[in-house]
């Protein structure tokens, strides 16, 4: 099958190093069918003059498979619109066009642009093209930076010189995700650290140029978008496979803000079907699809909507898959939900949410996503306000595992100096919100003054979570007996030890935790992790807006529930249905209790009914 790493001759360990991660051939055609089908004002597919004008490009093309899908996905467009007009269709003139006037592919390796000229040629074999606008980029210590050099004022390769005014109608990539992590090397396997280094100055300056400093950690793939905006057309249109943290990584904050400024994104598109979550081959970390379109000068955007497809198995028939793909183009233009996984939210609250996206469609169920967007946007579920408050307002967040592995040591337990940690975590074990300190840890030699009072002030009772398995996990917020510190989450102080027992009694009901769902970081599929501006956004209860005698029942409910043993969410627990209906008691008045058990029944219900996804 062309455009498979092992095409390449690289070995798994060599293709995670260059990241060629090839899209699937069928994530490849829904790509591509969706970027054509949603509704752009500025193209014209019933015009046949309009096919010669309509330029696409693939910055890191691979194998070719994004540019062949693009082309098997406007023939029928083109066939159609020559039908309308009573003109000829030639199959082999409309491949030999779009391969010599549309189609452009640019690539680090010379082979990946070979296979790419295979597989389009494939299309149509006796078309005979007399031009190919595929162009070998390479990376070249200390200044080349392959396809990103068109970022450049002035590229370093004649060729990308060329290409560098080019302007495009699509840009379809699934791009390198590489940022200098372990041996997911930013600049490929093939260049050593001070090349590297290097390169990634030059690459930094670019980054400065353009407005979109600080977005180095999100990795290479926030660096094609922005090529990808700036080489594209107004009106025109980019689709992208990225890492899923686009939607609420914290590194990916900047770069989100940036698409807001310069673009209408769409649509997002996520791949629910274990293991990992993805789109390309040979990984597991998890993807979603993005499509957006550049916004002509002047545009009005008060109306625009987003379309949201969770997609959960990858055995659809093309009947199914085109249903998803009408779906998804009704849902741009108006409210409503189309086919099963297809909805549509206002874009307007990506800008109100930027902070993490999760928020807003998150989890792969209409009756979930309803609830968030209801608790979110109002602090209400069905109708019924609950008194909620940002966890930033209430608790500070201690320092990150990082820190905390690098600046601490295992001691005895009688080491004066040592502080008291929750170390590991063993979901299958920890069954209740009560835990206890297991290990005593002191500075390491050097560590100042002022780390050492960091740490020793951000010390707390109340736990949430930093890294969890979602399939084993039966408790997400705990309560330490004494102040602690963590690896495996995240100490919250506030100012009174009752908030603390009241936000980790919370963060195991049903509402607290979708709602830490919802400012989750999927990374690998069940593999969730929670980040610290994110989880600053987590709604908690607020006791400012409750009376004195419902906090004092809340801190006596956290009593009374903090050593009872609770199941994963995928389970039908009595602790946690004991939990919710206790909290309705006290946070709802009378009237609106009966009305709102129904409504987290309903909640627990579809939890569980994501076990297939999640387990």
């Amino acid at each position: 099958m062309a455009g498979r790493s092992e095409d390449l001759g690289l070995t798994r360990r060599d293709g995670k190093a260059y990241s060629t991660f090839y899209t699937e051939p069928w994530n490849a055609v829904l790509l591509a069918s969706l970027a054509l089908a949603l509704p752009n004002p500025s193209w014209r597919f019933n015009d046949p003059a309009f096919y010669p004008e309509f330029k696409v490009a693939d910055f890191a093309c691979g194998g070719g498979m994004l540019l062949l899908a693009t082309f098997h996905a406007l023939e029928p467009r083109a066939h159609q619109a020559h039908e309308r007009t009573g003109k000829p269709f030639s199959r082999d003139a409309f491949h030999r066009e779009y391969i010599e006037s549309c189609c452009h592919g640019f690539d680090v390796m010379e082979k990946a642009l070979q296979m790419t000229r295979d597989a389009l040629a494939s299309a149509c074999p006796d078309s005979n093209p007399s031009r190919w606008n595929l162009v070998h980029a390479p990376i070249t210590p200390p200044d080349a930076l392959g396809s990103l050099d068109l970022l450049k004022e002035s590229p370093s390769a004649p060729a990308l010189q060329l290409a560098k005014h080019k302007r495009y109608a699509l840009v379809i990539m699934n791009p390198p995700f590489a940022r200098s992590c372990g041996d997911n090397l930013q600049f490929g396997a093939g260049t050593d650290r001070g090349e590297r280094m290097a390169l990634d100055r030059v690459l930094t300056g670019i980054r400065a140029s353009h407005g979109v400093q600080g977005i180095g950690q999100a990795g290479q793939a926030a660096d094609f978008i922005v090529l990808a905006v700036e080489s594209l057309a107004p009106g025109g249109r980019l689709a992208f496979i990225v890492p899923k943290s686009l939607i609420d990584g914290a590194a990916w904050l900047k770069l989100r803000k940036y698409l807001l400024d310069r673009v209408h994104v769409e649509l997002f598109a996520f791949n629910f079907v274990p293991p990992g979550f993805s789109f390309s081959e040979n990984t597991n970390l998890s993807e979603c699809i993005v499509i957006a379109r550049k916004r002509n000068p002047g545009e009005v955007t008060s109306e625009e909507r987003t379309a949201i497809v969770n997609i959960m198995n990858n055995d659809m028939s093309s009947e199914q898959v085109q249903c998803i793909i009408a779906s998804a183009s009704e849902a741009t233009r108006v409210e409503g939900q189309g086919s099963e996984g297809v909805f549509s939210i206002p874009s307007r609250l990506l800008a109100d949410h930027v902070i993490n996206w999760q928020q807003l469609f998150g989890l792969p169920s209409r009756v979930l996503h309803a609830a968030l967007d209801e608790l979110v946007r109002r602090s209400s579920i069905g109708g019924i306000p609950l008194p909620l408050t940002r966890l930033g307002d209430l608790a500070s967040i201690g320092p990150d595992r990082s820190e905390l592995t690098k600046k601490t040591s295992p001691v005895a337990t009688g080491d004066p100096g040592a502080l008291d940690f929750v170390w590991g975590r063993e979901n299958a074990v920890m069954a209740s919100i009560a835990v206890y300190s297991n290990q005593r840890r002191a500075f390491k030699a050097g560590t100042s003054d002022g780390i050492k009072r960091k740490f020793a002030g951000t010390m707390s009772h109340l736990l949430l979570p930093e890294s969890i398995f979602l399939k084993t996990t039966r408790v997400f917020g705990c309560h330490a007996i004494e102040p602690v510190l963590s690896n495996i989450s995240w100490s919250c102080k506030a100012n009174d030890p009752g908030i603390e027992k009241a936000i980790a009694l919370w963060s195991n009901s049903t509402l607290g935790i979708l709602l830490l769902l919802a400012v989750r970081n999927e990374a690998r599929g069940p593999w969730i992790h929670w980040k610290k501006v994110p989880l600053q956004e987590y709604l908690v209860p607020d006791p400012r807006r409750v009376s004195p005698g419902q906090w004092s029942s809340l801190i006596s409910l956290f009593e009374t529930c903090k050593n009872i043993a609770f199941k994963t969410i995928f389970e039908e627990d009595a602790a946690r249905k004991m939990l919710d209906a206790r909290m309705i008691d006290i946070l709802v008045a009378n009237e609106h209790r009966k009305g709102l058990d129904a409504v987290v029944r309903s909640i627990r219900d579809e939890m569980r009914g994501l076990k297939p996804v999640y387990c």
